[in-house]
């Protein structure tokens, strides 16, 4: 004679640790760069950090403004992401392409 049990719920939770897609409180200009990077957020800058995309640190300075140039003379040609500590605390990152 078959055993009748208690049906069973199996409950999931699929957490990405995807956050909230901050690329449009930063804006880039021109990409790809060949000298000078115009970087203007939605709201203040605190600071500053470009990261090549090995994954080194190749620069970081304060700004303190809603928008600054960055003199990229220095970096070589290839891919980089930027990163910027907005004033309010959070991060937006863009990518860049120096010539």
């Amino acid at each position: 004679e078959p055993v009748i049990t208690e049906p069973s719920v199996l409950v999931a939770e699929f957490s990405t640790g995807v956050r909230e897609d901050r690329s449009r409180e930063l804006s880039l200009s021109p990409v790809p760069v060949s000298d000078r990077l115009r970087v203007t957020a939605s709201i203040g800058i605190a600071s500053l950090r470009i990261i090549a995309a090995d994954g080194r640190e190749v620069s970081a300075f304060g700004v303190n403004s809603s928008s600054t140039e960055i003199d990229l003379d220095q970096l070589r040609a290839g891919a980089y992401l930027l990163i910027a500590t907005l004033i309010d605390g959070n991060e937006a990152r863009e990518r860049f392409i120096k010539q």
